[in-house]
């Protein structure tokens, strides 16, 4: 064998061994392309309104080669996000991570899906897309004390819950709430039903009475799922026992659901009053034409007392005020800052304070009014513009209760039954407080008439305060059919006129309404009445219809209020 041919030899053993190895391996390790998704983990599976959640997705290469890929995360049908050019090595897992904004995704439930793009010549793709879910996407509960406001007479015993709204798997959770101990006492608390709908529960409560604040601790028993809705946690018994006010404040709040998970939520404090009392006495009062009467204006358990300023709205066609006496509460400290009697505006206005600033406290007569029964009706004495202040110039809640004097005429004067029934013409409301700048609406409304066919009336008030901006029919009389309707204003004399009529063979409207609105511009700060006057009321009969009239009053206020200053400057009452 010559040298060539054992080169030949050689060269064909050597392919037939590189030819067998690559077959083997081939063979052994097939070509493969296969991206798959193995496991997606958000970081909660319950979304509490506009957060931001990461979501885990796992990923293999079970190929040979390195891949580069995307992976799209969609929220039911909604992309949520893309990441582009992933590259993964053969035969390894990575685990990358989406952010979801769930601000725009309303409340429910999701199925989160992961897909990778498939690769060319991939193998399999049914392991390219995975789906996960659900996912619960939910308001955030609401933790509040209820009523939000609450107001109360000293003395007087009153309820607030802990609700919560809108939960979902309520397992458990903690509050404190606190108050003020100078002017609440704490009766008692009690567990509230909402958790008690899951099975048996623990309800553990410490309280501080002297610095006013209770830690609530709750929590369902066992192995059982929480509770889902709204309900009651705790109930808490106050007594008022000085007037005042507070926040009820809820603080250090935890809610948990069953898988010992945080309840992301809202709180909502709530806010009392412990009021004094003041009132007219007696309540209601029955008199005769032309009787002079007297009423008190008193104030019950008040604490801590330094001024004070009250008004009174009386009808002063039914009505006329004769004096009002203010005693020296203060005693020689007493300053009386206002005692009018106003007939034209029926209006009393008192005020007083102590120049020494020594307060006082309990039960007292603030004034009393002395009036003349000048005509038949039912005439309210309404009290406004109450303001207590104590020695630091701080407001003193108050609540009020108005009278009633009720006017009749002497037995045998001859006025029928008929005849008191009397329909009114009024202006409501009858008080009216704003600011300059601002614009109202009154409206004249009439009362227990019959078979109104027609109407007429005159509106007068000071123009350099207000003026009309705009005058419309009321609905009352077009219930009857087809209306005529005019109106003239005269904003320079401060007057309008309004006359409105049915139109045809019909018959007159039966009972109360609204004849018409009238909406006016504030210009200057100041006091009207809105007096009615050259009313008429005609029937389907044309014939007259009597009737009286009741006025409105109208308080006006600059944008920054003024102040009486008394003792070192401290600020009482505005008095105008």
């Amino acid at each position: 064998m010559n040298k060539k041919t054992s080169i030949a030899i050689a060269v064909i053993i050597i392919l037939a061994i590189s030819f067998s190895s690559l077959l083997y391996l081939l063979t052994a390790y097939p070509k493969k392309h296969n991206i798959a998704i193995r496991k997606i983990t958000p970081s909660t599976v319950k979304i509490y309104g506009n957060s931001t959640v990461e979501v885990n997705v796992t990923v293999e290469n079970e190929g040979n080669f390195l891949e580069t890929f995307n992976v799209t995360l969609c929220s039911n049908d909604t992309v949520i996000e893309t990441l582009h050019s992933i590259k993964l090595e053969p035969k390894t897992t990575s685990d990358i991570t989406f952010t979801w904004d769930t601000g725009n995704f309303p409340n429910g439930k999701y199925y989160i899906k992961a897909e990778a793009s498939i690769l060319p010549d991939e193998t399999n793709t049914t392991d390219n897309i995975l789906v996960y879910g659900p996912i619960i996407i939910l308001s955030k509960p609401v933790l509040s004390v209820n009523p939000a406001e609450i107001t109360v007479q000293v003395g007087e015993s009153f309820n607030v819950t802990v609700n919560i709204e809108g939960v979902f798997d309520l397992y458990g959770g903690e509050f404190r709430l606190g108050w003020n101990p100078e002017v609440l006492d704490l009766v008692k608390i009690a567990e509230g039903d909402f958790l008690k709908n899951g099975g048996e529960t623990l309800f553990q409560k410490y309280i501080n009475e002297t610095a006013g604040r209770s830690h609530i601790v709750f929590t369902l028993l066992g192995n059982v799922p929480g509770v889902t809705g709204n309900g009651i946690l705790a109930i808490f018994t106050f007594y008022g026992k000085i007037n005042g006010e507070s926040n009820l404040q809820l603080y250090d709040t935890k809610l948990g659901d069953s898988d010992v998970n945080p309840i992301p939520h809202i709180v909502h404090d709530g806010h009392f009053k412990v009021c004094a009392t003041v009132f007219i006495y007696p309540a209601t009062q029955k008199v005769a034409i032309d009787e002079e009467f007297t009423i008190s204006v008193k104030i019950e358990n008040v604490v801590n007392m330094c001024g004070y300023e009250f008004r009174i709205k009386f009808n002063n066609t039914l009505l006329k005020g004769i004096n009002a006496s203010v005693p020296n509460l203060f005693g020689e400290d007493t300053q009386i800052i206002k005692n009018e009697v106003n007939n034209t505006l029926g209006r009393i206005w008192i005020a007083a304070i102590s120049t020494s600033l020594i307060p006082l406290g309990g039960n007292y007569t603030l004034c009393q009014i002395y009036f003349h029964a000048a005509a038949k009706g039912n005439a309210s004495l309404s009290l406004y513009e109450v303001k207590f202040s104590n020695e630091e110039a701080e407001p003193i809640p108050i609540m009020t209760s108005d009278g009633l004097i009720e006017v009749d005429p002497p037995e045998n004067s001859g006025i029928t039954n008929a005849q008191s029934d009397s329909v009114v013409i009024f202006v409501d409301p009858a008080e009216v407080s704003a600011e300059v700048g601002q614009y109202f609406t009154i409206r004249i409304n009439i009362s227990n008439v019959i078979d109104l066919y027609g109407w007429e009336f005159k509106l007068s008030w000071n123009s350099s305060l207000i003026e009309a901006v705009s005058v419309t029919e009321g609905d009352f009389l077009k219930s009857g059919g087809e209306t005529f309707f005019y109106k003239n204003v005269n904003n320079t004399a401060g007057y309008l006129n309004a006359t409105c009529t049915l139109l045809g063979d019909v018959s007159g409207v039966s009972g109360s309404g609204t004849l018409a609105e009238i909406t006016f511009y504030i210009k200057s700060d100041g006091e009207t009445i809105l007096h009615l006057y050259d009313t008429n009321l005609g029937d389907s009969n044309v014939q007259p219809i009597p009737h009286i009239t009741e006025d409105g009053y109208c308080v006006f206020r600059p944008a920054n209020n003024g102040s009486l200053e008394v003792g070192g400057g401290r600020s009482f009452f505005y008095l105008k």
